[in-house]
């Protein structure tokens, strides 16, 4: 995931607000803000998430220090500071959670900044920090017991004689790697991994969580057999999804043609009831497991998901898809091979009976 790298001199240099620090994060994060003028506060108030007033004052704080120009506008380093420089690295999704305050950001990047910091971990006592940003140690706890409260920093310690063990922490990351290991789990088991594939993109870009697998609601009953019938994924009252292999459209080597006309057959009905009761049915094949697709098949149907962190997700998710798509061609392929060889032998067959028979 995307970090921004951030000079320690900036981080400790007490002229500066932490609401200016956290500004000039967001204007090198986003070069393009200044590329043609002085960049909006309104724009930067957005991204921030502070204030107009606040916004003004910290560009002018920055611009006296040397750390902002105003022509050509954009982010500088004053000449002053030594090389090489110092740096440490806050992710963007710390900057884009306006839930911390900017001093609990910059405090994020001071704990790398610690002596005995070796990224992820380090030791620090509020002293310490004291020492290294002259912040009051009230001030100090403040900003850490944020940072754990939302989940990107980690300590303990002993006894209060003794100094935080902490690990700087980045709780979006963690949840996409809870969500990776949850796919493959799910892909590990045999069979059914176009369904799954398709669960899993829903789970990323559906906004909701009230949905059942294999979901068999008291509607969708066969009229003729009288069997309870499943949808793959049915959001109650919303929206009903259902993966089609090639076995729903034509026999395979698992499927016969009299399996693919009972398949069939269900299907239409499936279809008729949801119809009737007024939930779209969605047919997903294997060529429309892509996110660009999915999210079309969603349509308006269901709310979506802001993706913007969900990037190791999405490229896991791709990467398993373009193999199962890749595998599907060639199966199709190979299945079309089987029946034109099947006709030709059976046209022989038809060609020396007839041939036997006239002789």
């Amino acid at each position: 995931m995307e970090k921004v790298k951030v000079p320690v001199a900036l981080l400790l240099n007490p002229t500066i607000t932490a609401s200016a620090k956290v500004i000039w994060m967001v204007l090198k994060l986003h070069p393009e803000l200044t590329k043609q003028s002085r960049p909006s506060p309104t724009r930067l108030a957005v991204l921030t998430g502070l204030s107009r007033p606040t916004v003004r004052k910290g560009l002018a704080t920055l611009a006296a220090a040397g750390w902002y120009r105003l022509s050509p506008p954009g982010i500088s380093v004053p000449t002053t500071e030594p090389k090489p420089r110092r740096i440490v690295e806050i992710p963007i999704e710390l900057l884009e959670d306006h839930s911390v305050r900017p001093q609990a950001v910059v405090m994020y990047g001071v704990l790398q900044a610690t002596p005995e910091y070796k990224p992820p971990t380090g030791k620090y006592t509020r002293k310490q920090l004291r020492e290294m940003t002259g912040k009051a140690l009230k001030t100090i706890s403040r900003a850490t017991n944020m940072l754990v409260q939302r989940g990107w920093l980690e300590r303990a310690r002993k006894n209060h004689l003794c100094p935080y063990i902490f690990t700087v922490k980045n709780p979006i990351y963690e949840q996409c790697k809870e969500e990776i290991e949850s796919l493959k789990r799910l892909l590990s088991r045999p069979n059914r991994k176009g369904e799954q594939l398709m669960r899993g993109h829903l789970s990323l870009i559906v906004a909701s969580n009230e949905y059942e697998d294999d979901a068999s609601p008291g509607f969708l009953v066969n009229p003729f057999t009288k069997e309870e019938m499943q949808l793959d994924r049915y959001y109650p009252g919303l929206a009903a999804f259902e993966f089609n292999g090639q076995q729903h459209y034509e026999p395979t080597e698992f499927a016969t043609p009299e399996e693919v006309e009972k398949q069939q057959a269900r299907d239409d009905i499936k279809a008729g009831i949801c119809r009737r009761r007024g939930i779209p049915l969605i047919i997903v094949r294997p060529e429309d497991l892509t996110l660009e697709t999915m999210i079309q098949k969603v349509g308006n149907y269901l709310p979506l998901r802001d993706l913007r962190h969900r990037q190791p997700v999405i490229r896991f998710l791709e990467r398993v898809s373009r193999g199962y798509r890749l595998a599907a061609l060639r199966n199709q392929a190979l299945a079309a091979k089987r029946a034109a060889a099947a006709r030709s032998q059976g046209q022989e067959v038809t060609a020396r009976s007839a041939t036997n028979h006239s002789g």
